[in-house]
């Protein structure tokens, strides 16, 4: 991550449009890793001013990258920190990243995105609670079928 910092630090725009997708695969793909080290050296290039003033962290790409990192994001930042009430009145907690440096980090970088672009933001917090409220109604309709093969196999018995 250390070189791959130094060289997006002398990366031109032209040359940011050409990879820019798979660049920002890569940051999703690091900040999700199970390795705490590779995610916080991840959060990290947060932390340079060039990167998010004008480098590919910048407010110009925020509608392409923070829908891709927002739920790695949301599952690292602190669980009391990160609370949304949706149009489903359900409250969401973030469970937290295992690490205190990774929590803060994560959290910092919410807080950047959420006072840089708070339409991109709202619309990644709204997106991820209806995923959450259909993965719910999903696992409810699971459960009451398998409460009828329940009660259809005790009915049978009887």
């Amino acid at each position: 991550m250390n070189e791959l910092e130094e060289i997006l630090e002398l990366l031109g725009a032209d040359q940011m449009e050409v990879i820019k997708m798979e660049l920002f695969q890569l940051i999703t793909d690091c900040l999700n890793s199970q390795h705490f080290q590779v995610a916080e050296r991840t959060l990290f290039l947060w932390n340079n001013e060039q990167l998010c003033s004008n480098g590919c962290l910048s407010r110009q790409y925020t509608e392409i990258l923070l829908p891709m990192i927002y739920n790695g994001l949301y599952e690292k930042a602190p669980p009391d920190t990160h609370v949304a009430v949706g149009h489903s009145g359900l409250e969401e907690k973030s469970k937290g990243h295992w690490n205190a440096t990774v929590q803060g980090l994560a959290q910092n970088v919410l807080k950047m995105y959420e006072g840089v672009d708070i339409t991109t933001y709202t619309d990644c917090v709204t997106n991820r609670q209806e995923k959450e409220l259909a993965k719910k109604n999903e696992l409810a309709e699971v459960a009451r079928k398998w409460d009828l093969i329940a009660a259809e196999a005790a009915s049978a018995e009887a």
